[in-house]
């Protein structure tokens, strides 16, 4: 109990309104709570329906609860809350695991079967919100480091914004899903997309992190290695969009997206992706790569946007956060790095 009561405080920026707790035997639920949907005290989680047998504890938010709290209220079903926790409950005991084909949004949840004592994991397609699955040190895998520079200026911005908000809009993915980085339109002249991508994206060889990291967090696959087999898989013809996969799959979760979950949750902000909704990025998966990139990129989503947004938006020059790319630590702010 000491281990979930550390893991859940550890937390509590995440969830600054409540926090509670469940234990039954060798099960222990902990939970913080970001109040946004449903302020009242009957959606306080661990949720538990006795009547269904379920408990569950869930973040962050399902967009389509209100349609499928109707649906499945014409089944039959009481519900004693109005935000969406509940509805994942009874749409778990309506359709299995398989509800999580239902939700449109971003979640992470553990749902407990009283009856069969079973515990389902679940979190959304993209991986927006993290999930971790650890047989110990689960604190220290929730602590993860994020070496991206700019994570600085993303926990200021998001402290400034906490101030006045609780949920903010991002464009996070839109240059993962639509091809908007600088170098996207290269890859449509691209004979080898692995030699492409390697010569955008890495700036550290594998022997030079080698002599940099303790041996224990050097990988046993080489980046390369791994940049190969994922650009190799037969899902994606071109190289835009072998790019773009390798972007949305395996890039985007372990760092853009998880660098703005950790820094606007760390100020009980919650950031959503709207570009990552995944019915938009199955339709842009389905867009041509050439008119994905064609100019400077995200051509599609540009023009899509004209009818809507200014021109002199649209088509300025790339903003970035303005923060200076540390790539060496070395001299008098070295010591004071390692000692932080």
């Amino acid at each position: 109990m000491w281990e979930l009561t550390r893991a859940t405080l550890s937390m509590h920026s995440r969830g600054p309104d409540a926090v509670g707790f469940f234990v039954r035997g060798n099960l222990a639920f902990g939970h913080r709570r970001l109040r946004i949907l449903d302020l009242a005290p009957a959606s306080q989680q661990p949720m538990i329906d006795n009547e269904l047998g379920l408990w569950l504890v869930f973040k962050c938010c399902i967009y389509n609860f209100r349609e499928l709290k109707s649906e499945i209220g014409a089944k039959g079903y009481r519900f004693f809350s109005e935000g969406d926790t509940e509805v994942i409950l009874k749409s778990y005991h309506t359709w299995g695991p398989n509800c999580v084909r239902k939700f449109k949004g971003m979640f992470a949840f553990a749902v407990w079967e009283r009856d069969s004592g079973r515990v389902v994991l679940a979190r959304d397609r993209l991986g927006i919100k993290p999930l971790y699955y650890t047989e110990g040190g689960a604190i220290e895998a929730m602590s993860k480091p994020i070496v991206s520079h700019d994570s600085v200026a993303f926990f200021l911005l998001s402290a400034e914004v906490a101030q006045r908000v609780k949920v903010v809009q991002t464009g996070q993915g839109a240059d993962e899903v639509s091809g908007g980085y600088s170098w996207s339109p290269s890859f449509l002249a691209a004979d080898d997309a692995t030699e492409q991508y390697q010569g955008a994206y890495f700036d550290w060889s594998h022997v030079d992190l080698a002599r940099l990291m303790s041996p224990e967090f050097v990988r046993k696959i080489s980046a390369s290695g791994l940049s190969r087999i994922s650009l190799h898989r037969p899902s994606a013809s071109t190289a835009v969009d072998k790019a773009l996969q390798i972007d949305t799959e395996i890039m985007l979760v372990d760092d853009p997206v998880k660098r703005v979950d950790s820094m606007t949750m760390a100020h009980g902000l919650e950031a959503r992706v709207p570009f990552l909704d995944h019915e938009v990025v199955e339709l842009a998966a389905r867009i041509p790569a050439n008119l994905k990139v064609r100019g400077d990129g995200k051509y599609i989503l540009r023009e899509a946007a004209r009818k809507f947004v200014p021109a002199e938006v649209i088509d300025r020059s790339k903003g970035y956060l303005p923060v200076p790319s540390l790539r060496y630590l070395r001299g008098p702010s070295c010591p004071a790095s390692r000692k932080s």
